[in-house]
């Protein structure tokens, strides 16, 4: 069985820079990448060439990932590349914080609408 090539991002290229600190820019990656996740492609996302990351532009580029597929679709098919070491520890927060608001949302809605049928 061969293993198709994953798509690569590259995060310069979609944002047209090399500074990730943007919410906006990192909803630019996050589009770019999702439809590749749900249709189950392998995608990797390029850090090459970026200079600088904050947590902020990984919470909504990664973490937001979460909401749409599920975690074992991420593991299969989704990986970085180039990232600077110092971004690593970022990279991990906003995978944790994406996994827990998005596990705390499906529960909030399952509430709500439990309580919504009561009615």
């Amino acid at each position: 069985m061969t293993t198709a090539q994953p798509t690569i991002i590259r995060i310069i290229d979609v944002i047209d820079g090399a500074i990730c600190v943007d919410a906006q820019d990192g909803e630019k990656v996050f589009e770019a990448i999702k439809d590749h996740l749900k249709n189950r492609e392998n995608v990797t996302l390029s850090f090459e060439g970026v200079e600088f990351v904050i947590s902020a532009f990984l919470n909504v580029a990664i973490g937001k990932l979460y909401g749409v597929c599920s975690e074992e679709e991420i593991k299969e098919n989704f990986s970085v590349e180039h990232m600077k070491q110092e971004d690593v520890i970022k990279l991990k927060r906003a995978i944790d914080n994406g996994k827990a608001f998005y596990k705390n949302r499906e529960i909030e809605t399952r509430v709500f609408l439990e309580s919504v049928d009561e009615v």
